[in-house]
């Protein structure tokens, strides 16, 4: 009676385990079963929040977003909320997804601007992509000017990084820079450089040799320097001057 007791009660401890594993299983299935019907069915949004704004306010965003508090929000409305965002200039990435909270998450990441559109009173970012919403002119921004944009872009990126460069160089060699690039509208790319009362006309991509020749023709002809009001330095060892 004894040994028989004790083996029923060897396969009750067994069964324990499983009873165990069997219950989590259970509240895992019920987890899965409650994230898809959530992920399914439309969520009344509560607030919305933002992350990864710098030149733009989350009210400009949310406004964009087009999503007003106590709107309902499922699946389809999420991917067109992204896709919205996604198409506005400011963004170089975002994504959107809703809390379990009722929040609607909005994470962004903004194109920096490095240059300002003069013709356009705005800035550009690196990629070419035109920013709008930017209207404020930040120090240290160069200045360019001439494009013809497609499509909200400046198809030339290649020569807004030459321009800060060159910016760059100006400043170490020649004028204290603050000028404007303009780009030629003749023929190939090629840079006019308003600067100082100056328009200095040179090759893209810039050429250091270029500056260093501008600068020695300042210092060796100083009154010529200061009355010329078109240099061309394009052309190798030479220094072309209209008054």
């Amino acid at each position: 009676m004894i040994e028989r007791s004790g083996r029923n009660s060897m396969r009750a401890g067994d069964r324990a385990p499983d009873k165990m594993r069997a219950v989590k299983a259970g509240v895992v299935l019920l987890a899965v079963l409650f994230l898809f019907g959530y992920g399914s069915m439309p969520v009344r949004i509560r607030r919305v929040g933002v992350q990864g704004v710098q030149y733009m306010t989350r009210d400009a965003v949310v406004k964009i977003a087009d999503v007003e508090s106590g709107a309902m929000i499922g699946p389809a409305d999420v991917r067109r909320i992204e896709m919205t965002l996604r198409r506005h200039p400011a963004f170089a990435s975002v994504s959107v997804s809703r809390g379990l909270t009722g929040i609607l998450h909005v994470r962004v990441r903004e194109r920096i601007p490095v240059a300002w559109l003069v013709d356009r009173d705005c800035a550009v970012a690196e990629d070419g992509c035109i920013l709008p919403h930017v209207r404020r002119k930040k120090a240290g921004w160069i200045n360019l000017s001439g494009f013809t944009p497609a499509g909200g872009r400046i198809c030339e990126v290649g020569m807004i990084k030459d321009a800060i460069l060159a910016e760059a160089t100006a400043k170490s060699e020649v004028f204290s820079g603050g000028g404007v690039w303009r780009r030629s509208s003749a023929g190939a790319p090629g840079w006019e450089w308003n600067a100082g009362g100056k328009k200095v006309q040179m090759t893209f991509p810039v050429e250091r040799d270029g500056f260093v020749r501008l600068a020695r023709f300042r210092r060796a002809y100083p009154e010529a320097f200061a009355q010329a009001r078109l240099i061309d330095v394009r052309y190798a060892e030479r220094v072309v001057v209209k008054r």
